[in-house]
């Protein structure tokens, strides 16, 4: 049995807010090398503002939906430790395949 079948449901709203992250950490990597070669506006600068305001905000969101589809399915011991793994997750540009490793990962 897989972690997502053990948890049906909970997979789908973390890899959407983990897509989601990794487009916007994307467009600050190249906002970041436009400041590094000193080409930056100051509605560059905002703009990676907006994008740090973004990926905190959705990585709130989906640690809440998380913690909300583990109510919903009874596994409310299961919160922190996969509140802290996604977390840790959705802090690197690989979050979507760190994701997809732990539910596609089997109990052998």
């Amino acid at each position: 049995m897989t972690v997502d079948e053990a948890l049906p449901n909970v997979r789908k709203h973390l890899q959407r807010k983990a897509r989601v992250i990794a487009s916007y950490r994307d467009e600050l990597a190249e906002l970041s090398e436009l400041r590094r070669r000193g080409e930056a506006t100051d509605e560059t600068r905002k703009r990676q503002a907006h994008l740090f305001s973004l990926i905190d905000r959705n990585t709130t969101k989906a640690l809440n939906d998380l913690q909300a589809d583990l109510e919903a399915i009874g596994r409310d011991d299961l919160k922190d430790a996969l509140t802290r793994y996604a977390r840790k997750c959705l802090a690197h540009q690989d979050a979507y395949l760190q994701l997809n490793r732990l539910f596609l990962a089997t109990d052998d």
